[in-house]
């Protein structure tokens, strides 16, 4: 049987925010969960089916991916996405697709306050089957925290990193996302791979990212800086010239009289991050002059002074 559309699952329109798929999918789950449907035989899989929509509509580059390819085949990629290694009774893991691995994440928390709220204020045991009413929730395992520096322009354009989980003998490779647009000392949260409780519900991995520094571009809030440099000729009569940005270069118009320090703005070639509005590119005048010039330039200078006088000195 083909698979419905996700946004269709959800009832949400395709340029739904996180928050509006989040609100249909803690309306849904309350309606599907096989916990509020004992008698109902097809809610497991009603809720693993609204499960997987939330998990991959809520995952940016996997939302992304959905929306190019559907459930099709993307490039060099199995069909659509694949929860078989995914666990609906702790949906706080991964799942793959279109070559990629993609980190679910909030579901625990969704399920948990659903069951905080079941049967005046008793407590269920998350995960299906064999949870019923009046057992307490499960205590969380700790949150674990780990370190990783990333380079100046993946914090930019965002990419995929991977870490390895040490489990007794045992090592487990997890890929996940670092959204465009990153600032230095955020974490990334990957829900249920920190320490397991003896209930078996694991905390978290905190993964504090640190940025290195560019050797041209600088951030200043959603902006980010660079600095060009000019000849004396561009600076007076003006001129177009190349100017490089994180999303390739583009060409800028330097108008006559231009002096030194002056900023001149780029519009939308700077911080690009999901739901805001991008920031600029704000690149700052360089005028370069020679070193040393040879005899017929030093009489034109001088000829130019006579002709133009500049009055120097405090400004």
């Amino acid at each position: 049987m083909a698979k419905r559309d996700y946004y269709e699952i959800l009832g949400v329109n395709r340029k739904a925010d996180e928050k509006e798929i989040k609100s249909a999918y803690r309306k849904l789950a309350r309606k599907y969960h096989p916990d509020f449907n004992k008698d109902d035989k097809n809610s497991e899989d009603n809720f693993k089916e609204i499960s997987e929509a939330y998990a991959v509509l809520t995952n940016a580059e996997a939302r992304r991916k959905y929306d190019q390819f559907g459930h099709s085949s993307g490039p060099g990629a199995a069909q659509g996405f694949d929860f078989s290694g995914f666990d609906f009774n702790n949906p706080g893991g991964s799942f793959r697709g279109f070559g990629s691995t993609y980190q679910s994440g909030g579901m625990q928390d969704i399920i948990q306050e659903l069951f905080g709220n079941f049967g005046g204020g008793r407590r269920c045991q998350q995960g299906f089957p064999g949870a019923g009413r009046g057992r307490r929730a499960p205590t969380k395992g700790r949150d674990v925290e780990s370190e990783m520096t990333i380079e100046f322009m993946e914090a930019i354009l965002g990419t995929q990193k991977s870490v390895t989980l040490n489990s007794g003998s045992s090592a487990q490779n997890l890929t996940f996302n670092i959204p465009a647009g990153l600032k230095n000392g955020e974490k990334i949260r990957l829900r249920g791979k920190g320490m397991p409780s003896p209930s078996g519900l694991s905390g978290d991995l905190l993964i504090k990212i640190s940025i290195g520094r560019h050797p041209h571009f600088r951030r200043d809030g959603h902006n980010l800086r660079v600095t060009v440099g000019i000849s004396i000729a561009d600076a007076m009569l003006g001129a177009k010239i190349t100017v490089p940005t994180p999303y390739g270069d583009t060409i800028m118009s330097i108008p006559p009289g231009t002096q030194g320090g002056q900023v001149f703005r780029i519009a939308d070639k700077g911080i690009r991050r999901e739901n805001q509005d991008s920031g600029n590119l704000l690149a700052t005048v360089k005028i370069l002059v020679p070193k040393e010039i040879d005899r017929k330039s030093k009489e034109l200078i001088e000829q130019f002074n006579k002709l133009n006088p500049i009055q120097g000195g405090v400004q």
